[in-house]
């Protein structure tokens, strides 16, 4: 059975950099201070695993609009043509670890070339 898992990968990070989400800087960076962005919610989801979002690895619903510092970057082959990019990030107030998709951090899926 065919997954439609890189399709719908890549039509939700098309959407967001459509929605003006993307940086102008082309890779995000260890340390760099983000504002975390849902453009489709209220929440951003943090996942204590950067592959999965199911309930039982959501470490909190953060509302839009809260800082985060990125503290490692995740990247995954979807297809030869095609990589997904993951943040683990850290919050503050309430303090929060986990991973978030690079779109709610203002960062477009890279593409390989």
């Amino acid at each position: 059975m065919k997954s439609h898992l890189p399709a719908a990968v890549a039509l939700i990070s098309m959407l967001a950099v459509s929605c003006g989400a993307e940086k102008s800087t082309p890779e995000p960076r260890v340390n760099e201070v983000v504002i975390l962005i849902n453009n489709f919610g209220e929440k951003v989801f943090i996942s204590d695993d950067p592959a999965s979002w199911v309930d039982k690895n959501l470490v909190a619903r953060v509302n839009n609009g809260t800082k985060a510092t990125i503290e490692e970057i995740y990247k995954a082959a979807i297809t030869p043509d095609y990589t997904i990019m993951r943040l683990k990030v850290n919050t503050n107030n309430p303090t929060y670890t986990g991973w978030v998709h690079s779109f709610d951090a203002g960062y477009s899926t890279e593409k390989e070339k």
